[in-house]
């Protein structure tokens, strides 16, 4: 990172000006020193979106997770993590966790995910739980 894009990046307006400017990755690591983790999961999933492959999406998309743990959003850390194949298993241990948010989380875990068509994602979540997938999804039929 460039000397004077470091040293900019302790302040607010600095990382918001990154951000504007769709630097994500940046705008991130600006976040981080001033220790703003919703800020930081916001521009981690952005930076996701950017991604030149798979591999960099995930890494970032796995950081936007922990940012959102960190931040005490353990919803919105256990969605994105439901929400692709291949960080999967870790939102399901999520749904497992004895923390006081666990009923919570398996709230909102199947209408997240029905609501985004994700129901492979969601026939899994369902099994986890317990639950007849088919009473709690409505996708249509597969040929």
């Amino acid at each position: 990172m460039p000397r004077a894009v470091e040293l900019a990046g302790h302040t607010f307006h600095a990382a918001s000006c990154l951000k504007r400017a769709g630097e994500y990755t940046l705008a991130a690591r600006a976040f981080r020193k001033l220790g703003k983790p919703v800020a930081i999961a916001k521009m981690l999933a952005h930076a996701a979106e950017k991604a030149s492959s798979r591999r960099e999406a995930l890494e970032l998309l796995s950081g936007a997770a922990g940012a959102w743990e960190e931040a005490g959003k353990l919803s919105q850390a256990m969605l994105v993590r439901l929400s692709h194949k291949e960080l999967r298993s870790a939102g399901l241990e999520m749904l497992h966790r004895t923390h006081p948010e666990r009923d919570r989380l398996r709230q909102v875990a199947l209408p997240h995910l029905e609501a985004r068509k994700l129901y492979e994602a969601a026939i899994i979540v369902s099994k986890e739980l317990g639950l007849d997938a088919k009473v709690h999804l409505h996708a249509p039929a597969c040929s």
